[in-house]
């Protein structure tokens, strides 16, 4: 009787093992996506703003003449709004600096902390842009592999993927195979859902090693 128990244990731990071994590399790109976009859409709000602040930010307010200040420090803001694209609006200044910080709308959106609830509305709508060309799993993390269409794998993203949550945790840019950019990401909970709190930014070369944080957000 013994025997037979342990060889069924045995049995039941290898049965276990392999399908956790296998869990990443069935997981098709459509069923990553899916899965990303439901924990994004369950855990954001329908909308909130969030001041954003950091030293990256307040290098490029300082280069605002004081003439285009209105009542009030500039402040930048992040807009969101599921369905709708994610927005970054410049307070308390004239109308010329409102939009100066939209040329890194972009750059947040291939973060993809958000855009799968912003931008894309389906994964067919996310593949005419991008593809998922491979995916693994480390240390309960799934890793992603993502480029642009257009793109040769020489130029690549790797997403680091909570495997529980499906929260994005970190994000490495490849260019011709060699990193150039890493970026680390923080959520925080704000009534009941969960909502970014910091990016941090390095390059490989140094030139870039920074961060952004979301204060005081406000969901509406």
């Amino acid at each position: 009787m013994t025997t037979k128990i342990n060889i069924s244990m045995i049995f039941a731990c290898m049965l276990i093992y392999c399908s956790t071994a296998l869990y990443a590399n069935e997981m098709t790109a459509e069923a990553l996506y899916k899965n990303i976009k439901n924990a994004q859409s369950q855990s954001y709000p329908k909308s909130f703003q969030s001041e954003v602040k950091g030293p990256i930010v307040s290098k490029q307010i300082s280069t605002i003449p004081t003439d285009y200040h209105l009542k009030g420090s500039p402040k930048l803001m992040f807009n969101f709004n599921k369905g709708k694209s994610a927005k970054l609006v410049l307070k308390n200044v004239k109308s010329f600096y409102v939009n100066m910080f939209t040329i890194f709308e972009p750059i947040l959106e291939t973060t993809a902390i958000y855009s799968l609830t912003t931008r894309f509305k389906s994964y067919s709508d996310f593949s005419r842009d991008y593809s998922i060309f491979d995916i693994s799993e480390k240390d309960n993390k799934i890793i992603a592999k993502v480029k642009q269409k257009n793109d040769n794998l020489d130029y690549s993203i790797v997403y680091m993927i909570d495997k529980d949550t499906f929260l994005i945790e970190n994000i490495t840019y490849y260019f011709k195979k060699k990193i150039r950019y890493n970026i680390s990401i923080t959520y925080q909970n704000v009534d009941d859902y969960v909502i970014p709190k910091s990016i941090i930014y390095n390059s490989s070369d140094g030139e870039i090693n920074s961060f952004i944080e979301f204060s005081a957000p406000v969901v509406n």
